[in-house]
């Protein structure tokens, strides 16, 4: 039996110097012992030449064996693997709200804006577009339009007063802003994620918890689910993250337990207010820093399950492994009621709610 390609263990790649020690082995059987192998001679770079495609063969093999199981494919090979099962890799969503468009003085003439107006963060780093056309009214100052990102991904989830530009050619209009959190956005799945649900998966199961996580996580558009299980009253409740309706309350209906009643909702938003002040390793720029520990603050909020506490200690794990902070001095979390602000310390999230960042204020020093 070989000792290398596919074997009991899995698959075992040959190196570069195992391969290069079996062409110069087998050279030497077919040209004699004596034969110039060293690199300066013909002969010797030409068995060098053909190692280094062979070894590479053999990487791309292994590549090829391990694309074929859940537990090790990524990217597309995982995509058709998990489609053998039913299970297809959940995309991104785009991020929604609302944006106010108003003047400075109260219209003398209807001043319409159509749909597709886009509008924008400051440096128009995130865009987006108007859903559906308003106008704003004689004699009124501003009207309320509906927004949706042009690109999908969570980073469309901005919080309030950050959406601020007009970046369409309207003349008439004096200023834009969002009042609120825009929500709805999700990255795509992981290749982690969807291993997970893909492994845990019981395709034939219902009457459930696992089952109708499962069922609803299926879903276009879902991001996350908390299902929760009240043995007591012999109920269900669950919290959904992005999804149609419609779709939820059918996998929900289909999959739920006979004569339990289930109720669900969106998850609520649980926003999240930081404080944190840091010292800055010797030449960082402290713009640079104070955006780095703002962004790796709000990245760990957003990423988040529905229903997960908030520990002070994986908070400070986030500041502090931002490349450019060399010592965090103070650093605090608050929900506006409960605060962390110590090791040990953790702020409780209900189950049907998911974290959001509020003001993230970073000092650097």
């Amino acid at each position: 039996m070989t000792e290398y390609g596919v074997i009991p263990e899995g698959f075992r790649a040959k190196t570069y110097p195992e391969v290069l020690e079996s062409l110069m082995s087998t050279a030497r059987t077919v040209f004699g012992f004596d034969v110039d192998l060293t690199t300066g001679s013909l002969l010797g770079q030409f068995v060098r030449s053909i190692a280094v495609e062979m070894t590479t063969l053999y990487q791309q093999e292994e590549a090829v064996y391990y694309s074929g199981f859940i537990s090790s494919a990524e990217g597309q090979s995982l995509d058709r693997v998990v489609a053998l099962v039913g299970i297809k890799r959940r995309a991104a969503s785009k991020a929604s709200g609302t944006v106010t468009f108003s003047v400075t003085s109260a219209a003398s003439a209807a001043i319409p804006i159509p749909a597709g107006t886009v509008v924008g963060t400051s440096d128009e780093s995130l865009l987006f577009e108007t859903t559906e056309a308003g106008t704003i009214e004689v004699d009124e100052t501003s009207v309320n339009i509906s927004v949706t990102a042009l690109t999908a991904g969570s980073e469309g989830n901005v919080s309030g007063d950050t959406v601020t530009k007009l970046v369409s050619s309207i003349s008439s209009i004096d200023s834009v802003a969002n009042a609120s959190t825009f929500t709805g956005g999700g990255d795509a799945e992981t290749d982690t994620e969807l291993r997970i649900r893909t492994m845990t998966m019981k395709p034939a199961a219902k009457g459930t918890v696992a089952a109708l996580q499962a069922a609803i996580l299926a879903l276009d558009g879902v991001m996350d689910v908390n299902v929760a299980e009240n043995t007591e009253t012999h109920t269900i409740s669950i919290a959904v993250s992005g999804g149609d309706s419609d779709d939820i309350s059918a996998a929900i209906e289909d999959t739920r337990p006979c004569g339990i009643p289930v109720t669900w909702g969106p998850a609520s938003g649980f926003e999240i207010s930081v404080t944190a002040v840091v010292k800055m390793v010797t030449g960082s720029v402290s713009s640079d820093v104070q955006a780095e520990v703002e962004e790796a603050i709000t990245a760990w909020l957003e990423a988040k399950k529905i229903g997960e506490d908030l520990t002070y200690t994986q908070l400070i794990k986030a500041v502090t492994s931002c490349s450019g902070v060399d010592e965090v001095t103070t650093l605090s979390m608050t929900d506006g009621t409960n605060t962390a602000d110590s090791i040990g310390e953790s702020i409780a999230v209900a189950e049907s709610a998911c974290s959001k960042a509020g003001t993230i204020t970073v000092t650097v020093s």
